[in-house]
Formats: C-alpha cells, sequence, structure tokens
C-alpha cells in the first residue's frame, strides 16, 4: 500500500471511529494540513465510503449508508414488527420483575426509552424511544440482536441508578464532579452546579437523546436543539421562581451559526428578570478557540477565563441569586469563568450554574438522601 493509500486508510478508519468528526479533527488528530485531509475526505467521498452531513463549518463526515451491512432499517436487513416487540417488551417487564421484584408498566417503560434513546440510521432516520434501542442493539458495529433483554436490563438499571439521584429541584447535582474537575486549576465561583440530563451513558451505550439532540442541533438542526431546550425550559423556569433567582446569565456561543443555542434557550424561557450579557473575545489577539476542541483541562480552563468578556452592571450587588445557563458541560470550566468574573467585581451573592446536559460521576453526585 503506497503512503497516499495507507494515509486515506487512516482518514476512513478515523472516520468509522468517530462519526461525526470534522476534517479539521481529522486533521489535527492524524498531524497532517487541512488541504490534505480534505483532499482524502473528497477521495472517500468519491468511491461512496463515506457521507456528510451539514455544510460549511459545519460539515461532518460519517460511514457511507451501503457499509451497513445487517442494519434494522429496509432493503432486506431486519425489521421489527409489532407483534415482535410488544413479545420483547413482555419480556422485559417480566424480568425487571423476576430481577429486581417491583413492577414497571408498560407506559413507564415506554416513557424510559422515550426519554433517552434516540439511533440516527445510517440513511438518516431519525428513531426514538424503544424502536431506537432496538436498532442500536442489532447495529452491526456491535451487534446485540441476541441480547436485546440483557442489554435492555442493564440499560435500564443505569438509567434507575441516574434517577435515583435525581434532586427534588429536578436535576442531577453535578456540583462535586465539576469541582474536581477543576481542583488544582482555577478557583471555584459557583455555589451549585446542576443539569438536566447526563451527556453519555455507561457500558458503551453512547449519547443520550438529549445530548444528540443538542450535537446535531448546533449543527443546525433547528428541531433537534428546540425539542432539546423545550423539554428543560419548564424545568429551568421552576427553579428560577422556587430558588429566587433574580439575574440570569446566557453562557455565549463560540461560533457563529445560523441557530445559536442562547437564542433559543432566552427566548423560550423568557425570564423577566435582569440578565448580565457576556460574549467570547479572541484571548490577547489570538483566534477564538471553541472549547470542545481543547483536550487539555488546564488549556480549557485558561482558555474560557480569557476568551469571557463579562458586562458588570451596576446592580451587581443588589442581586440575591444569579443564575448561569449552559448547554453541556464537561469539565465545567465556561460557566465556572463567568461566576469568577462577578466574583471579581465583587458579587457575594448566591451563583448556581445550570446546564442541559452534563458528565455524570455516580461517585460524586449527591442524592436527596445525603445531604
Amino acid at each position: 500500500m503506497n503512503q497516499k493509500n495507507l494515509m486515506e486508510e487512516r482518514v476512513f478508519e478515523l472516520v468509522k471511529a468517530l462519526p461525526g468528526i470534522s476534517s479539521p479533527q481529522i486533521a489535527k488528530k492524524l498531524s497532517m494540513s487541512r488541504v490534505s485531509a480534505f483532499r482524502h475526505l473528497k477521495s472517500l467521498l468519491s468511491i461512496q465510503k463515506i457521507r456528510i452531513l451539514g455544510n460549511g463549518k459545519a460539515t461532518r463526515y460519517f460511514l457511507h449508508e451501503n457499509l451497513y451491512v445487517g442494519a434494522n432499517f429496509d432493503n432486506g436487513r431486519r425489521i421489527w414488527n409489532s407483534d415482535q416487540i410488544r413479545i420483547l417488551k413482555d419480556e422485559i417487564l417480566s424480568a425487571l420483575k423476576e430481577q429486581y421484584g417491583e413492577a414497571l408498566s408498560e407506559d413507564g417503560l415506554n416513557e424510559t426509552f422515550e426519554n433517552y434513546c434516540m439511533y440516527i440510521a445510517p440513511d438518516d432516520t431519525v428513531l426514538t424511544g424503544f424502536v431506537a434501542f432496538l436498532a442500536w442493539c442489532s447495529d452491526p458495529k456491535h451487534d446485540f440482536s441476541e441480547r436485546i433483554i440483557e442489554k435492555a436490563l442493564e440499560y435500564l438499571e443505569i438509567i434507575g441508578s441516574i434517577e435515583y439521584r435525581r434532586k427534588k429541584n429536578g436535576f442531577l447535582d453535578g456540583s462535586e464532579s465539576a469541582r474536581a474537575n477543576l481542583k488544582g486549576l482555577t478557583d471555584i465561583g459557583f455555589d451549585h452546579f446542576f443539569f438536566a440530563m447526563p451527556s453519555v451513558l455507561e457500558n458503551g451505550f453512547g449519547r443520550t437523546r438529549t445530548a444528540i439532540e443538542l450535537y446535531y442541533g448546533k449543527l443546525n438542526n433547528r428541531p433537534f436543539l428546540e425539542r432539546a431546550i423545550k423539554n428543560q425550559s419548564d424545568r429551568i423556569r421552576r427553579y428560577a421562581t422556587d430558588a429566587r433567582v433574580d439575574c440570569v446569565v446566557f453562557t455565549p456561543p463560540t461560533n457563529n451559526r445560523t441557530v445559536q443555542f442562547r437564542d433559543l434557550l432566552e427566548s423560550e424561557l423568557s425570564l423577566k428578570i435582569p440578565k448580565i450579557r457576556a460574549e467570547k473575545i479572541p484571548p490577547l489577539g489570538k483566534v477564538l478557540q471553541p472549547q470542545k476542541d481543547i483536550r487539555e483541562r488546564e488549556q480549557r480552563v485558561r482558555n474560557a477565563f480569557l476568551s469571557l468578556q463579562v458586562d458588570i452592571p451596576k446592580e451587581l450587588s443588589f442581586y440575591k441569586h444569579v443564575l448561569i445557563l449552559d448547554d453541556s458541560f464537561t469539565t465545567g470550566a465556561t460557566p465556572n469563568a463567568i461566576a469568577l468574573k462577578l466574583r471579581e467585581a465583587g458579587y457575594e451573592g448566591k451563583i448556581t450554574i445550570i446546564t442541559i446536559c452534563g458528565s455524570f460521576n455516580y461517585d460524586l453526585a449527591i442524592t436527596e438522601d445525603e445531604i
């Protein structure tokens, strides 16, 4: 295999391992120029080994659907009919009762899968709920077609453990996880750090439905983004009222996109309280770098703080409870940087951060019973 074919194969394997990757990310991971990465991608597109989703800076690369042999949608692939689905559900409910001694209704089962599970087929068909779980199980990348009951019990056990840790305010507590992420790297500016849904489920189940909607939503899929926000908006509004929030900050976007999470969230919530404006600026004249593109925690923390401008209002000292809202958190560096800017300006009141998705740590999550 010559050098060109070898590099092209490496690009293909990277797309296979990381579906949804961008050409700049490929260039960085393979230590090649962006021009070379694009040339190899163009070649792979021409022979239909990969396909694209989005355009411009939002272009992402996936395996071509023809390579997904054995998926369960059409063209001779396995299809689940209504009778098979009903039987599978009955078997799962029976197994749950036998294993845990607790009965779960079919409505409860459907609701759980509907809230947590989404699968996007190779032909871009969007599946949600229990049928999405079946599609994921029969995906040839892992193929659990003969272990569906076992995997369903495992999936439900993970979700049950998560829901057990959900607080009375409706959120999961990521305060200690965020503090652990930032320990030794920066000061902590917030009092509480909550999130509505975990980004990823353990044991290889991958992204939750909300995380998928956020990801594709920010690639200019407005309906996905609207749903992710709308499903959590009542919870956020209720918290703002119950916790007597009197000021809000929306974490600013880094990239210029047609659809912005911040704008949709602000419009959907329609909070009738003062707002502090925060914007991203290039640090020290450098190119503005998205947090998601930075791997080192220390660099993420530094970049978050240096690239933020917060307009401090004269009334800041009169506020009692500031709420900072963001889409998701991995380290919590960006919303914490906003909190630190407020602390530097002399604010001594309460600061709470809420994100739609977050990194879930079972050991550090606090339940109501542990308070």
